[in-house]
């Protein structure tokens, strides 16, 4: 891309045609500069995003899974401690 645009035939006429060029310049440096700072700021902030969504699903799975549990233990340790209360009753 840039040997396309830097061997034009405005570029090597004289300064007054490498005016011209100055728009092309211009464009490069915008792409070269985009291509270094903008473009790797949107992809960190593109993984970042992701990765606190899957954060997200992954701390919600679990905490639904551990309350399923909680709830059985707690009700397998109500029913335990009802047989065992009319165990000692006897």
């Amino acid at each position: 891309m840039v040997d396309l645009i830097y061997r034009s035939e405005a570029a090597k006429l004289s300064f007054m045609a490498g005016i011209n060029n100055v728009y092309d310049r211009g464009v490069m440096m915008f792409v070269e500069w985009s291509m270094f700072f903008i473009f790797p700021m949107l992809w960190v902030g593109v993984l970042s995003w992701a990765g606190m969504s899957v954060g997200s699903a992954v701390q919600s799975s679990l905490s639904n899974s551990t309350q399923i549990a909680q709830s059985a233990g707690s009700e397998g340790g109500n029913k335990l401690q009802g047989a065992a209360t009319k165990m000692a009753r006897k």
